[in-house]
């Protein structure tokens, strides 16, 4: 039996027309497989899930970048604390400068910190200088968001000593300080004020 022009096209074209769905369900097939992938929210670095924008079951239009979060992750293996460092302190404010972290959470204890950087200018309104340290958490005892009383080591310049402001003695002739000397009398000495 001969086959004619017509049914030869026709076959042709169903081929074709068959070749073309079976393409397109190929591809719709990888399309979906690829979403199966997106089940599964990785985390681009190791930490905790401090706030879940999402519920569970709900609808989240993959690839869509405009939609709200889905998770807020930290990582709490250290922490950037900020201070705002009065004016009169702030020359003495320098990278590696060692701090105490002292927590309501936690009475008598104290964390250890290091200053990392400055803002190296200072705000205009309460005349302070933002500095930034680092608080290193390897048992996660320090939550973010927390609030701290901070104090930093600064140098003490090697000479000089300090005297309670109510052991001087201003006089005319300038400020002195009292000392008692080895025979038991007092002797009074000119000293100098420094910060």
């Amino acid at each position: 039996r001969s086959v004619s022009a017509q049914q030869n096209d026709q076959a042709a074209s169903d081929a074709a027309a068959r070749a073309a769905a079976v393409a397109s369900n190929q591809a719709n097939v990888r399309r979906l497989e690829q979403l199966v992938r997106f089940e599964k929210v990785l985390a681009p670095y190791d930490g905790i899930v401090t706030a879940r924008e999402t519920d569970n079951g709900s609808l989240i239009d993959a690839g869509s970048g405009g939609g709200p979060e889905l998770f807020r992750v930290a990582d709490i293996s250290w922490l950037r604390v900020y201070v705002q460092v009065p004016q009169a302190y702030a020359p003495a404010i320098r990278p590696g400068l060692a701090a105490e972290l002292r927590l309501p959470e936690y009475p008598g204890r104290v964390f250890a910190a290091t200053l990392t950087r400055t803002a190296n200018a200072l705000q205009p309104g309460p005349r302070t200088l933002l500095a930034q340290l680092r608080a290193d958490n390897p048992r996660g005892e320090l939550l973010p968001g927390g609030y701290a009383q901070v104090r930093l080591v600064l140098p003490v310049p090697d000479r000089g000593v300090r005297i309670p402001a109510n052991a001087l003695l201003f006089r005319a002739e300038g400020l002195r300080v009292a000392t008692l000397a080895p025979d038991g009398r007092a002797r009074l000495h000119a000293v100098t004020m420094g910060r």
